[in-house]
């Protein structure tokens, strides 16, 4: 089995083929429409909220310093929420390398909290 992740000194991981994973649940027919139909929702809000962090972190945080209050006070909210939509996923359907992946979402919150450069956060939530 390959290592889909990389490391970024020993502290961060991306998330590693996210979508392929976060897709597992079409493979589950235990689940009702409904039940599919929210987890298919979390799944791409999830995805978009990484995406979006990943891209407007820059506008929140310059050179360790917050330069938008506002945009950073909805980076920590983003990242956060991330967290708990993947613990939700991860409640109702099998994901691989579960501890892997949340662990890689508890580093992008940590991240931004400590005000981390853009060029980290862009790879942590890739």
């Amino acid at each position: 089995m390959s290592d889909h992740s990389f490391h970024l000194g020993n502290h961060f991981k991306t998330l590693p083929v996210f979508l392929f994973i976060l897709s597992a649940f079409f493979i589950f027919p235990q689940h009702t429409e409904a039940q599919d139909n929210n987890l298919q929702g979390q799944a791409r809000s999830l995805i978009n909220l990484l995406d979006y962090v990943s891209q407007d972190y820059a506008k929140a945080v310059k050179n360790r310093q917050i330069i938008n209050n506002s945009e950073y006070n909805e980076m920590i909210d983003f990242s956060g929420e991330t967290i708990s939509l993947f613990d939700s996923v991860a409640s109702k359907i099998h994901v691989e390398n579960e501890k892997n992946i949340s662990s890689s979402l508890q580093s992008l919150h940590d991240s931004i909290q400590q005000k981390v450069s853009k060029d980290v956060i862009a790879i942590i939530a890739q």
